[in-house]
């Protein structure tokens, strides 16, 4: 069985607690649809992944396993 933990963008605690909380890797994704669903300014979507690829390499740094799934460069919505 292959399990993972998943920590959603709003869920940036500290790296370290990470392997308190969990024994599996943990999983990451950019969505289309969370940049999306709302009109929000663009500067907060660059802060908001920005911040999500910063946790991901924190966790990488503390030698957790991450796995992160990007935002599609093709995506054409505004």
């Amino acid at each position: 069985m292959n399990d993972l933990s998943i920590v959603l963008g709003n869920q940036l605690f500290n790296p370290q607690v990470a392997t308190e909380l969990t024994q599996y890797p943990i999983f990451m994704c950019e969505s289309d649809d969370l940049c999306t669903h709302f009109k929000y300014h663009k500067l907060k979507i660059v802060f908001f992944l920005t911040a999500m690829r910063d946790y991901r390499d924190e966790l990488k740094d503390n030698n957790i396993d991450c796995f992160y799934h990007h935002l599609n460069k093709e995506s054409t919505q505004n």
